[in-house]
C-alpha cells in the first residue's frame, strides 16, 4: 500500500504478517517508483531502477537500496513512520 501523505510505501510479508516500510523515493534521482504487483518489485519510471520487495535494487543506476523506515505503533491505534529505530530515535533527541 502507498501513502502518498507519509511518503512511504507498506508491504505486508503474507507468510508471517509482517509488515516492511520503504520511503517512496529512488535512491538515484528521488522519482517515485511504481509497484509492480504481477513481477512483485518496485520499477522506478525515470531511470529504470528496480527494488524488490525489501528495497534491494535489483537493476540500476541506483546503487542504493530504497531507505527502510521503522513502524512506531502508538497505544491511541496511530503509527509513526522513523528513520531510525525508536531506541535511536529516542536517544537522538
Amino acid at each position: 500500500m502507498h501513502v502518498p501523505s507519509a511518503s512511504a510505501w507498506l508491504l505486508k510479508q503474507s507468510s508471517h504478517g509482517n509488515v516492511t516500510a520503504l520511503d517512496d523515493r529512488c535512491t538515484h534521482l528521488g522519482c517515485r517508483p511504481t509497484w509492480n504487483a504481477a513481477e512483485k518489485i518496485f520499477h522506478c519510471p525515470c531511470h529504470g531502477s528496480r527494488f524488490d520487495v525489501q528495497g534491494e535494487v535489483i537493476l540500476g543506476p541506483a546503487s542504493k537500496p530504497m531507505q527502510r523506515l521503522f513502524l512506531s505503533p502508538e497505544k491511541d491505534g496511530k503509527v509513526w513512520l522513523l528513520e531510525k529505530p525508536q531506541a535511536d530515535a529516542r536517544s537522538s533527541s
